[in-house]
């Protein structure tokens, strides 16, 4: 089994064939999988963030001693046209990070042309106004479409249940993408104490060893996600809770069967 080290530095080389160095790269993260590990595959998913670009990550594959790009994401996720420009940035080298200061000759200054529109006072007891500062000029409203609950729906055959969510990048992720669409997961029986299924894309992993109780959906390996109607134990980046009655009212729906998943906002 190749070291990890050795990938590392066969990361490295590769990026340097797009004209970057140690000083262009934030981190270069190695992940090799518990499965990978017990089948003793040679296959490494490699994280590498660049320094002009922290929020955006670059995914590759080593695999039968070649590296391979993958895709990239973002946090927050974003959609398909900025994925290509951010892999035309990539390979077109730039993505160099610069550490000098600009010089005052590089510095752009902008002129207010326009004076700020003073707002209004509102009606007196109107139901969306948060608070008004006349003086500030600081008007603060509710938003009636946000999701202040932090709850969201999951419907398993014929039954809704709400479901809490957790306050992680993934979470945030996948509510980027109920904006868009329902998300729906067909989900196979494992080892007869929870569903598992594929997301279809890939979200931000924050892995914790955690012991899982009935009702907790995890995400696991950046697209599986895990529904467990019994307890299990291991690395998972927990994204939500389901509300029920009881453990048996989800085993009872879940027991001995595939099922879909289907997740969508609070309408």
């Amino acid at each position: 089994m190749i070291q990890w080290h050795i990938i590392q530095d066969k990361t490295y080389s590769y990026l340097e064939t797009y004209g970057y160095t140690d000083e262009d790269i934030e981190q270069v993260d190695l992940k090799h999988s518990f499965l990978n590990k017990l089948l003793w595959y040679n296959e490494w998913r490699i994280l590498v963030e660049f320094k002009k670009e922290p929020d955006i990550y670059y995914w590759f594959t080593y695999r039968n001693n070649v590296i391979m790009k993958e895709w990239i994401s973002s946090e927050p996720m974003f959609d398909k046209d900025k994925i290509v420009e951010y892999n035309k940035m990539f390979e077109n080298g730039e993505l160099k990070y610069n550490s000098e200061k600009l010089e005052v000759s590089d510095m752009i200054y902008w002129d207010i042309i326009e004076e700020p529109q003073l707002i209004e006072a509102p009606e007196e007891n109107s139901p969306e106004i948060i608070s008004w500062d006349g003086e500030e000029n600081i008007l603060v409203v509710e938003d009636k479409n946000m999701n202040t609950d932090n709850v969201i729906n999951l419907k398993i055959w014929d039954k809704t249940f709400d479901v809490t969510l957790e306050e992680n990048s993934a979470t945030r992720a996948l509510i980027e993408k109920l904006h868009e669409w329902d998300v729906v997961v067909n989900a196979r029986e494992y080892w007869w104490f929870e569903k598992v299924g594929n997301l279809g894309f890939d979200l931000p992993r924050a892995d914790k060893q955690i012991t899982t109780e009935p009702g907790d959906l995890v995400l696991y390996q950046w697209n599986q996600i895990s529904l467990f109607y019994e307890s299990n134990s291991w690395s998972y980046t927990k994204l939500w809770k389901i509300q029920m009655t009881s453990k048996g009212e989800l085993k009872e729906i879940l027991w001995d069967w595939d099922v879909t998943l289907v997740f969508s906002l609070l309408k």
